[in-house]
């Protein structure tokens, strides 16, 4: 077939379809649909996925921190400075600590920061649980079930408590290091002012430089290990039982070895250990400490071997300087 025939056959047929032709006028184009996204692969909708969950978890974390018992409420703020912390039984890393809270480093790279109003801080080390109990204008109580703190304390004494299973620490204006755990007790070290820690077995006054484990008694940071060991040994001791009871052991020469054994830095281990002592143990501790720091008058001899608490207040002032930071623990 030749080419001229094909554009005749070409022309006849346009002229047969042109009476088809549309020739009204045009109407608006419709809205362009949405793309539609090509189906994922199965390696992206994996990573997908993780990024969701990942997503997910970090989204309920913030959810959880920003509706929780320590955020947003009336308390001390806190913030954690390493590890990981709960308050309330909730992961968190800053808020407001709530009276009756616990407030819990869980690991043992643990650091945490409390603020105390206007009157100090704590920080938390290591695995430590801690709440405030109580909190007033008189006081502000709080519990240390278990771990270490350390407090900087700048307020009016016995206004700042810190309780443990064992004892009470009665902050007299100071900075100390405190902590608790089985089998071992309360740790208490000053490096600031002072401390009255208190116990059913009455009450220890403990200065800065000095420390104290346990049942012992307060001892100077560098005294000899034989101060210390018979520190221990006294401060041990149930002298609440009877002086014939079976039971208690003979308190008598470790009392005299402590006596031979302490210089002018232990003063305050013997004025503990006198405290904590009545009789002949209680004279033979009287005789060396006022050989170390003689009593300002002779006649508070007779009400120090009585167990004058005013009389003893007094001997004290004489080789400790408690100043506008250390206060007399029963004011």
């Amino acid at each position: 077939m030749s080419d001229d025939l094909d554009e005749r056959e070409l022309d006849a047929l346009h002229a047969k379809l042109s009476v088809l032709a549309h020739d009204a006028p045009l109407r608006e184009l419709p809205a362009r649909p949405l793309v539609k996204h090509r189906p994922w692969t199965l390696p992206t909708i994996g990573v997908g996925v993780s990024a969701a969950a990942v997503a997910f978890v970090w989204f309920g974390a913030t959810h959880r921190a920003a509706t929780g018992p320590c955020v947003g409420a009336h308390g001390f703020a806190f913030s954690l400075t390493a590890g990981s912390m709960t308050c309330g039984g909730q992961r968190a890393v800053a808020g407001d600590l709530p009276v009756g809270q616990w407030l819990e480093t869980t690991s043992d790279d643990a650091t945490a920061n409390l603020a105390l109003g206007g009157i100090g801080q704590i920080a938390l080390h290591g695995p430590t649980k801690l709440r405030i109990s109580m909190t007033s204008p008189t006081q502000q109580r709080l519990e240390l079930a278990s771990g270490a703190i350390t407090a900087k304390v700048s307020a009016p004494p016995r206004l700042f408590v810190v309780d443990t299973p064992t004892s009470t620490a009665v902050d007299l204006g100071c900075e100390y290091e405190l902590s608790t755990a089985p089998g071992v007790g309360t740790t208490l070290k000053v490096t600031k002012g002072a401390v009255s820690l208190e116990s059913k077995r009455g009450a220890l006054y403990v200065p800065a430089t000095y420390s104290v484990t346990g049942d012992g008694l307060p001892v100077y940071e560098h005294a000899t290990d034989k101060v210390r060991i018979f520190a221990k040994s006294v401060g041990q001791e149930d002298l609440s039982r009877p002086a014939g009871d079976p039971t208690r052991l003979p308190v008598r020469p470790i009392v005299q070895q402590l006596a031979d054994a302490a210089g002018p830095r232990d003063r305050v281990t013997l004025w503990n250990a006198i405290n904590r002592t009545d009789g002949n143990d209680r004279a033979a501790l009287v005789a060396r400490l006022e050989q170390l720091a003689p009593l300002p008058d002779p006649a508070l001899h007779a009400k120090v071997l009585a167990g004058d608490a005013d009389a003893m207040d007094i001997w004290l002032d004489v080789f400790v300087d408690r100043g506008a930071l250390a206060h007399d623990k029963r004011h």
